[in-house]
């Protein structure tokens, strides 16, 4: 008989193997529970103030490492993004049919993936005790020379893993974005 152990450990819900199912459900209840009370509230407030509740009500939720948890089984974290849709159509006062696409980035909100995304681009990018340029291993002109040295990994696992997913999308990324430094970088808007 195998026993799952869970702890909670600053405020994430972490099991023996990872699977961060239980994380993602406290982060379903609690965003439900808030999407009620903007449901509530949408009646009686402007979207503005609206969308300042969104920021102190939902947003922490999300936003509170998916660097660890956004990596997770992607349908569990589908549950998530369809509750920052349904989170997002209640602030603006539209019905649940309505494509949520344009109103992300009409509301300057970064979606669940982009925050993941985001969050593991500046990992890759502050870490300079791990991160390996290629012109660092060879001192060959090639294209790629400002690009992370990506590092090959055998088990589909740890080829998940954020540091790993963030060298993918940090090569990505346009060379004039990679040039910027410390909190210019960070705070570049992408819009």
């Amino acid at each position: 008989m195998i026993v799952a152990i869970l702890a909670s450990f600053f405020g994430l819900y972490v099991d023996n193997k990872f699977t961060w199912k239980n994380h993602i459900e406290h982060v379903c209840t609690k965003l439900t529970a808030n999407i009620y009370l903007l449901r509530r509230l949408s009646d009686y407030l402007p979207t503005e103030i609206l969308k300042s509740i969104y920021f102190g009500v939902i947003y922490p939720y999300l936003s509170y490492g998916p660097l660890l948890w956004g990596s997770a089984c992607g349908s569990n974290v589908k549950r998530v993004f369809v509750l920052q849709q349904m989170a997002i159509r209640t602030v603006v006062k539209l019905n649940r049919k309505h494509s949520c696409k344009d109103l992300f980035k009409h509301h300057n909100i970064l979606t669940l993936y982009a925050m993941f995304v985001y969050q593991i681009i500046n990992l890759v990018k502050e870490d300079n005790e791990f991160t390996v340029r290629n012109e660092e291993i060879h001192n060959y002109y090639t294209g790629s020379k400002e690009n992370v040295h990506r590092v090959s990994r055998r088990l589909k696992a740890t080829s998940r893993s954020p540091y790993i997913q963030g060298t993918i999308f940090y090569n990505k990324l346009p060379a004039s974005i990679k040039k910027l430094e410390g909190k210019q970088f960070s705070t570049t808007s992408y819009y």
